[in-house]
């Protein structure tokens, strides 16, 4: 089992973006899960909605963006429970670029889920 690192950002929520590691042939249910024990949200893991943070030019959201307040827009791929995540874009070969320090201090590295608490 190789594990992979996927950066997540809340949406609506502007903070800093925060790591989980799974293994991409996990299901979603699995990242929601490690998400949630992570964070420790106030509701159950089932009630998380997830979404792929790639932006309308395919380049995946930085934790720039999730500092300024992201939201949900129509273009974002919702991420279903029962889906690999592997087969959903959430691969090492999809995820993994090594963020340079500077990268990091401008707030540049990769966010690769959007996670949507429940109202």
């Amino acid at each position: 089992m190789t594990l992979v690192k996927f950066m997540c950002g809340v949406v609506g929520v502007p903070r800093r973006a925060f790591s989980v590691e799974v293994d991409p042939n996990d299901f979603v249910y699995e990242l929601k899960k490690a998400i949630n024990e992570k964070q420790k949200f106030p509701c159950p893991a089932s009630r998380l909605k997830l979404f792929l943070a790639k932006k309308l030019d395919a380049k995946w959201m930085t934790e720039k963006d999730v500092e300024d307040g992201v939201g949900v827009s129509a273009h974002l791929k919702k991420l279903e429970e029962q889906s690999r995540l592997r087969t959903v874009g959430l691969s090492a070969a999809n995820v993994l670029q090594e963020a340079t320090n500077d990268r990091i201090r401008e707030g540049l590295r990769e966010v690769h889920v959007l996670v949507r608490l429940p109202a």
